[in-house]
């Protein structure tokens, strides 16, 4: 009896080794399935070049995210994952689609890597500051409640502030959107008096040549405000009286689409509708229309618009007032001609609602437009023939030129 009891023990201690070993064979082999997964998910990161393979960030994070993926990276998601999702949006930097996915999956990278307290070094915290400014251009506005929270936790680490931060701070005091473009110039603009002073002392600073991108924007918003505001003082003069054309035409030219926004809205907003519209005028608002009508931002292609049906005005009136200046009236017709060959349908629809009507009244330019839009439409014509497989916007070229072309029949002979 004594001797099945010690056999018993024998087996039971064997089997307690066997049940170790093979759950230490079951974790090592685990954690080499979990290794290869994540060498596996690394080498796809390297070689695809869909933002399909960044979706597994948005299931539940696994345990082998955070650890090493291969001998070249610490943590999957810090050390290849995150340089993988920058590459690919400097690769696919023209893509919007693309850069929209690859933003949304940034951002749950963040979440992730935020709800598990992983900090980036310094080196990867600048990659991420150059893809916001590179691909958000955009300004994120705050709430008052937002303001005042940073000011009731301002003084408990004001102490670690350095001087040179408070410096940088205090530069960044006379903000211009903030306090003098929403608060201090239209409350001047309330007083007749001081209005007069003020613009008085504002072209001072509108003559001065101008270099970089913040004097232009300031220049250009001053002589807005002077051309808006010159009213109350019975004044009626263009923007040529307040900034230099060279200027407008510098910021017409701009790489910041802002600035070329701003330099069209200051030609378009004439504080006078029946003033004429000079030729050399003209030819920088249909230079400025090739160039940007094909403008992504719908907000950019909005303020455009609504910025040619005010040259749309000028021009009709101009046109109503001078039906015997038959070379000034062509002018106006040739950008006119211009403006919807662009083949931008937003742009014929201003021009035919507030410039044909008015041309169809004129005696002595009918016989001649027609003319014009009889060739134009022979031409769309012609190559609809030659062209096996024409485009939507070629026939609807064709199309719109006919209908000019009725219309003005219908006013040459009824």
């Amino acid at each position: 009896m004594q001797h099945w009891s010690v056999q018993l023990e024998g087996w039971n201690a064997l089997g307690s080794t066997v049940c170790t070993k093979l759950e230490a064979i079951k974790s090592s082999t685990v954690w080499m399935n979990v290794q290869h997964v994540a060498l596996r998910c690394c080498q796809v990161l390297q070689a695809d070049s869909d933002s399909a393979c960044f979706d597994f960030l948005f299931r539940r994070p696994d345990e082998h995210w955070f650890r090493s993926c291969c001998t070249a990276h610490q943590c999957f998601l810090v050390d290849a994952c995150l340089p993988a999702m920058l590459q690919f949006a400097r690769r696919h930097a023209s893509n919007t689609s693309a850069i929209f996915s690859i933003s949304k999956a940034l951002a749950r990278l963040m979440t992730i890597l935020n709800d598990e307290g992983i900090l980036l070094s310094e080196s990867d915290e600048d990659k991420l500051f150059d893809f916001v400014c590179s691909f958000w251009d955009f300004t994120a506005e705050a709430v008052c409640h937002e303001c005042l929270a940073y000011h009731k936790i301002l003084s408990s680490v004001a102490e670690n502030f350095s001087v040179e931060f408070c410096k940088r701070m205090y530069s960044l005091l006379p903000n211009p959107t903030l306090v003098v473009v929403l608060r201090l110039l239209p409350t001047i603009a309330k007083n007749p008096l001081l209005l007069d002073w003020t613009v008085n002392e504002f072209r001072k600073y509108l003559k001065v040549d101008v270099s970089d991108k913040a004097s232009i924007e300031a220049v250009l918003f001053i002589a807005k405000f002077c051309v808006f505001h010159q009213k109350a003082n019975g004044s009626f003069l263009d923007w040529t009286h307040f900034i230099d054309e060279q200027i407008v035409v510098v910021a017409l030219l701009s790489a910041d689409l802002q600035i070329r926004l701003m330099a069209w809205k200051l030609m378009c907003d004439h504080p006078k509708v029946t003033s004429p519209i000079p030729a050399d005028h003209l030819t920088l608002c249909k230079c400025f229309l090739v160039s940007n009508m094909a403008e992504q931002s719908p907000s950019a292609r909005s303020e455009i618009l609504a910025g040619l049906k005010k040259i749309s005005e000028l021009i009709a009136f101009d046109l109503s007032k001078n039906f015997a200046d038959s070379d000034r009236c062509r002018l106006h017709v040739a950008l006119l001609l211009e403006s919807f060959q662009s083949s931008v349908k937003d742009v014929r629809s201003a021009v035919q609602l507030r410039l044909l009507p008015t041309i169809a009244k004129n005696p002595l330019l009918l016989d001649w437009i027609v003319n014009k839009f009889r060739k134009y439409l022979e031409d769309s014509l012609d190559g609809l023939e030659t062209d096996l497989r024409p485009s939507k916007s070629d026939i609807a070229d064709s199309c719109w030129s006919l209908n000019v072309v009725q219309m003005f029949h219908g006013e040459q002979y009824g």
